[in-house]
């Protein structure tokens, strides 16, 4: 019988990352972080090629910083996303035929393709939770509250999704999967106990934001005059798809009680989605028409201006991978944050010490939250400071990008192909 030959694993890797969204450097964007880590990547000596679907320079390819990007949507001008996954396979086996990759990281389903024949290309792939609807599931999940027929509806609600999402798409992604990048404990434990996709191929990689410039940003008092905002008010922020009014919904009501006590308070909400026109009738019906600025959709590059203005930063939109990268930026600026405990983000901020949590249905929590916030009973400066300090030790470029590598030659090493 032949010796076990131990596979030599590469000490420069060539990496394939595949993400629908890929913004370009410098490019705010949901996955602005993607190209930092790559880039640092690059400068460690291992080689990345990036597939994506397209940029806003609408561009077909990009050799920028070392790194490789092919834009599919840009190449072939008459496919539609639909065809994305066939497309990206498509042209993964005609970089793989020049030089053959040693992992490739799907940041969504794209992959999906690549993953069904891993064993062909002799390639594992990586999955970050983002390919999975365990996001949904945990936004149903908190919405349960203290009584029996919600608690039965929702809980009716979550089980349908998850056995439709599980048999139309979850499972074979967990089943082609060599391993599975998660940015929580809790969303590392669901996939354990509901999911049984074993531990030893889950990996905690808390990377979702470029954050190298930890500077405050002052606040526009053109910005504000033009928001017709009165000096000495307090500003809340909350920024939202609009896609569920359970947490706008929430936060209105317990906002509300706010502009009770203190009517100089107001309150941003930047955004837009199915929900619009319902919000709208809900800030009437509330009588806020005076305290709440809706303002649309307003463009990623003026959203910091929008963060600097703001005293307090709301949260409770769910975020199926990664941080939200606002609510981050408001960390970094120092912002008292509140967010919602079935996020990542739950995992950065702990409650009463650098920020506050609360389920998107508690009002009662929420205003609590808020009233501490705005009348200051817990001192902001201080929950600032640390909240800024705990974005700095852990969106270290080069911990996020160590931290990467990491687990790629830790997936190489189990050969989970």
């Amino acid at each position: 019988m032949w010796p076990y030959k131990k596979k030599i694993i590469p000490k420069k890797l060539h990496i394939c990352m595949i993400a629908q969204k890929f913004p370009i450097l410098g490019m705010a964007g949901a996955h602005s972080f993607l190209w930092p880590i790559a880039k640092k990547m690059v400068s460690l000596g291992h080689s990345v090629s990036v597939i994506s679907w397209k940029n806003s320079q609408n561009k077909t390819y990009l050799d920028q910083d070392g790194v490789r990007a092919y834009f599919l949507g840009h190449i072939y001008e008459k496919a539609s996303l639909s065809n994305f996954s066939e497309l990206c396979h498509k042209q993964f086996l005609q970089l793989h035929k020049i030089q053959k990759f040693n992992i490739v990281h799907s940041i969504d389903k794209t992959g999906i393709l690549i993953a069904q024949n891993k064993k062909l290309y002799k390639t594992p792939i990586i999955f970050d939770i983002e390919a999975t609807a365990i996001s949904q599931y945990l936004f149903l999940a908190s919405l349960s509250q203290d009584n029996v027929r919600n608690f039965i509806k929702i809980h009716f609600n979550l089980l349908y999704r998850f056995i439709v999402n599980f048999l139309k798409q979850d499972r074979n992604i967990l089943k082609q999967a060599s391993a599975i990048f998660v940015s929580s404990t809790l969303q590392r434990s669901i996939l354990e106990r509901y999911f049984l996709f074993p531990d030893y191929h889950t990996y905690l990689v808390p990377y979702g934001v470029d954050v190298h410039d930890f500077s405050l940003q002052s606040k526009s008092p053109i910005l504000q005059q033009k928001l017709l905002i009165p000096k000495q008010a307090k500003i809340l922020l909350t920024i939202s798809n609009m896609s569920e009014l359970t947490g706008i919904t929430s936060l209105l009501k317990a906002f509300s009680k706010v502009a009770i006590k203190k009517s100089s308070t107001r309150l941003i909400i930047i955004g837009n989605g199915p929900n619009y026109q319902n919000i709208q009738r809900l800030v009437l019906d509330l009588a806020l028409g005076d305290h709440v600025i809706l303002l649309g959709h307003i463009p990623n590059l003026e959203l910091m201006d929008y963060i600097a203005l703001s005293d307090i930063f709301i949260s409770l939109t769910p975020h199926s991978s990664g941080f939200d990268p606002n609510l981050i930026n408001a960390m970094v600026q120092k912002k008292i944050v509140i967010g919602a405990d079935i996020n990542p983000i739950s995992s950065l901020i702990q409650n009463n010490i650098n920020g506050f949590l609360t389920k998107p249905s508690d009002i009662n929590t929420l205003g609590k939250h808020l009233i501490a916030s705005v009348f200051d009973t817990q001192p902001s400066l201080e929950l600032g400071e640390k909240a800024q300090s705990t974005v700095h030790k852990l969106f270290n470029l080069d911990t996020m990008a160590k931290q990467t590598l990491d687990a790629y030659y830790s997936v190489l090493k189990k050969r989970p192909l």
